[in-house]
């Protein structure tokens, strides 16, 4: 009897909300995603000891 762990972990981050569209002497808004933040979707899928 070979034992399987199966271990998905998924991570999505949801962006915020559009902004509505500024007056025309207004400065852009910042980006919402920054580099410290993670990747929108981040999928990791480990079949026992191997990396599928």
């Amino acid at each position: 009897m070979t034992e399987v762990v199966l271990i998905i972990t998924i991570t999505i981050q949801i962006p915020e909300p559009p902004i509505p569209p500024a007056p025309a002497g207004a400065k852009r808004p910042e980006p919402v995603f920054t580099k410290e933040q993670p990747p929108v979707c981040r999928c990791k899928v480990r079949y026992g000891t191997k990396a599928a």
